[in-house]
C-alpha cells in the first residue's frame, strides 16, 4: 500500500468513473488481482466519498431555504443568483481539501486486460505505479 494525496474533487470523480465506466460496463474484465485491489481501494474511496457527500450536504442546507433558493422548472431548488457565488466559493473550497489515502497500487501489466479504453485507464491512474 501506499499513502496517496487526492483531493475531495479527485475523490467524487473517481468513485463516479468508477461506478459509470467499470462496475456498470459488463465488458470491463481485469486479472482477479487487479480486480481485488480495485475492490480495496473502492471501499476506500467510497467511505471517503460518503463523508465528503455530507459535508456538501452540510453546506446546501443553509442555502435550502426561500431566502437563498428557489424553485427551478425542474421542481429542484436553485440558489439564487446573488448567493451563487458564495456558495461556488464554498463549495470549492470543500472540493480542494486534500486526503492521504493508503492505497494498494498495482502495476499496468496486472490489469490484464486485452484493451482498455483510455477515459478508464485514466480514471485508473491514481492506483498504477509508474514503471518508468
Amino acid at each position: 500500500m501506499k499513502k496517496i494525496t487526492l483531493t475531495n474533487f479527485e475523490v467524487l470523480n473517481i468513485v463516479a468513473g468508477i461506478q459509470q465506466e467499470i462496475f456498470a460496463n459488463k465488458e470491463s474484465e481485469f486479472s482477479l488481482k487487479f480486480a481485488w485491489k480495485l475492490r480495496k481501494n473502492t471501499k476506500i474511496l467510497a467511505n471517503l466519498n460518503e463523508a465528503i457527500n455530507e459535508k456538501l450536504a452540510e453546506l446546501e442546507r443553509p442555502y435550502a431555504d426561500d431566502e437563498h433558493s428557489e424553485a427551478a422548472e425542474d421542481g429542484n431548488r436553485q440558489i439564487k443568483q446573488e448567493y451563487a457565488l458564495e456558495f461556488a466559493q464554498k463549495r470549492n473550497e470543500l472540493y480542494a481539501l486534500e486526503n492521504e489515502v493508503e492505497i494498494n497500487m498495482a502495476t499496468v501489466d496486472e490489469i490484464g486486460a486485452e484493451k482498455i479504453s483510455p477515459n478508464v485507464l485514466n480514471l485508473l491512474s491514481f492506483m498504477l505505479e509508474d514503471d518508468e
